[in-house]
């Protein structure tokens, strides 16, 4: 990466360094974040599922995968991610239209 954006540099002069700075920091602070979520589900789950099984194994991956990946757009939407807010607002849309169709679908019964 210090290769890249002392290239960057040479050929295009300032690149916002301080923007990109802060940027990594969060970036760190969100993975460091999202690693202690991850590892601890891995020692929570465990228990609770046969880890001898492809179903137990898979049970506490996806349990970790997603606390993992909820806390991680967490912070980032702390943070102001564009991205993570675009992420954000998608799910937000995603669950009123299941919210909806399931009224709908409840309501015919």
């Amino acid at each position: 990466m210090l290769l890249l954006i002392a290239t960057l540099r040479v050929r295009h002069g300032d690149l916002d360094d301080d923007h990109i700075v802060t940027s990594t920091w969060k970036i760190i602070v969100c993975a460091v974040g999202m690693g202690i979520i991850v590892q601890g589900l891995k020692y929570v789950i465990a228990p609770m599922v046969d880890m001898h099984t492809f179903f137990g194994i898979f049970t506490q991956t996806m349990a970790a995968i997603l606390g993992g990946g909820v806390t991680y757009i967490m912070i980032a939407t702390r943070f102001h991610f564009d991205e993570a807010l675009a992420i954000r607002s998608k799910l937000l849309s995603m669950w009123k239209q299941v919210k909806k169709m399931w009224g709908a679908a409840s309501g015919l019964s």
